[in-house]
């Protein structure tokens, strides 16, 4: 098994996901506008389709951390291909979608390492957060993706896109659970993303579940979302 040691040399700055509070990961389009909420978020997690054009909550929030979304492809030259274009707006990390195991990390980080070369980048400058629990395979290898790559600051369920990639029905409470194992097993943070029909009573439900779950941190694709989130922050903040 190859691990790429040389991420290491990287500093903390791309730990997006800890701190004592819940985290706020705002999903956007480059088209997306939300410049209400912008002060709430801790970072924005752009899906551009591979185009490297910035949203304009980046532009006017340029402090925001940028992590770029990134479908897992299993062919290899057309997962490079995407990733290049991606890393053209020197996102700080790679939010990888449909990780089906701990090789799937171990690629990213060698395409990654070749990209930053590119660029003259520090070895390990673009941290990795792998969405193992949108599909089927990556939570029946939850076990795989610890001691993979340094790169890897957190693990990642999304039940939404679980049940579009095969995944039965009932099964979002085992996805969640799993996640968190793995994310232990690894040490690193778990986050989830949120229902984008949930509102109301419900959502604050869904928030409060996942924080007392473990979840450090929630992905919203939906601005009206970020309140409930800050209210269970709140929340933590206001318990002794």
């Amino acid at each position: 098994m190859f691990i790429n040691r040389e991420a290491d040399l990287a500093s903390d700055a791309n730990d997006i996901l800890k701190g004592p509070s819940l985290r706020i990961l705002l999903a956007i389009t480059p088209s997306f506008a939300a410049r209400d909420v912008a002060h709430a978020v801790d970072a924005v997690v752009v899906n551009d389709s591979g185009q490297p054009r910035k949203s304009s909550l980046e532009e006017d929030h340029g402090g925001i951390p940028h992590l770029a979304y990134l479908d897992n492809n299993p062919d290899n030259d057309a997962l490079a291909a995407q990733l290049g274009v991606l890393m053209e707006s020197l996102p700080q990390g790679i939010v990888l979608g449909k990780t089906r195991n701990g090789s799937d990390l171990q690629r990213l980080d060698t395409l990654l390492s070749a990209e930053e070369a590119i660029r003259q980048l520090p070895v390990g400058a673009t941290a990795i957060l792998a969405v193992m629990g949108d599909n089927p395979a990556g939570l029946l290898n939850a076990e795989s993706f610890t001691g993979r790559t340094p790169r890897l600051k957190g693990l990642g369920c999304n039940t939404s896109a679980l049940r579009r990639n095969g995944g039965a029905a009932g099964t979002p409470r085992l996805a969640a659970d799993i996640t968190l194992l793995a994310a232990s097993h690894a040490g690193v943070p778990a986050f989830s993303w949120l229902e984008p029909d949930l509102s109301g009573k419900a959502l604050a439900e869904a928030c409060t579940r996942a924080r007392q779950d473990g979840f450090t941190a929630l992905v919203t694709s939906q601005p009206t979302q970020v309140a409930a989130i800050l209210a269970t922050r709140d929340s933590d903040a206001e318990t002794p």
